[in-house]
């Protein structure tokens, strides 16, 4: 059997790409939690996360660790980086603190995704992570719970309880949540108790600007 070997392979194009062009877009790929994703979804989830890495300038052939629940968000996560040429690093939900801290390190990580539920552990290894720059949470950081990242944090969800982004002094950094209520706001040394909220909640961004911390409405969010 003659085996052809493209001179370049992508494997986002070939799990994901592949079924919409074969006419599976609308036939289910994935499903959890009661709700079913089709290829389409799925294809448009791989698209956003994509963006989200080009939008954070992580570059090609740098690694990003993924910590994890069997999820839609997941795949999105991992195949997202393969599309973007960005290396994807599963890593397992159940070890402990100090493996966490060897992994980040070890692959020199310049991003993580994690869902809620698993960050807690992770919050006191920010400062042993040097390679670490932007936090990513799936689902929502309600009050009481704290984010701490050097550069970018993004939270895929509602945004209820501490937020610290930039927190090497970066101004340039920024947060960004679906909806963004924090308890407490801090971008490098700027501190706020809240964005002006907007009177019907959606995606918003907030930064640095002229001094002053302010939040606009998150576009990117909504890329596809």
């Amino acid at each position: 059997m003659d085996l052809e070997i493209p001179e370049r392979f992508n494997a986002a194009v070939y799990f994901v790409d592949r079924n919409l062009q074969a006419g599976r877009g609308d036939k289910i790929a994935i499903r959890h939690e009661g709700r079913s994703y089709t290829y389409r979804d799925i294809a448009g989830l791989v698209n956003r996360w994509g963006n989200v890495l080009r939008g954070l300038g992580v570059e090609a052939e740098r690694r990003i660790a993924l910590l994890c629940l069997d999820s839609p968000e997941f795949v999105a996560g991992f195949f997202g980086a393969i599309r973007v040429g960005v290396v994807p690093i599963p890593l397992n939900t159940l070890l402990r603190p100090a493996e966490y801290e060897y992994l980040l390190n070890d692959s020199r990580a310049r991003l993580l995704l994690v869902h809620r539920e698993l960050w807690e552990p992770l919050t006191p290894l920010r400062d042993r992570c040097g390679f670490l720059r932007h936090v990513v949470v799936i689902g929502d950081v309600n009050p009481g719970a704290e984010i701490t990242a050097g550069g970018n944090v993004i939270v895929w969800g509602r945004l209820r309880g501490v937020v610290h982004a930039g927190a090497g002094g970066d101004e340039e950094a920024v947060v960004c949540a679906l909806d963004l209520a924090p308890t407490q706001l801090r971008i490098a040394g700027h501190i706020a108790v809240s964005p002006e909220r907007r009177k019907d909640p959606g995606p918003e961004i907030a930064r640095i600007r002229e001094g002053q911390l302010i939040a606009d409405t998150w576009k990117d969010s909504r890329q596809r």
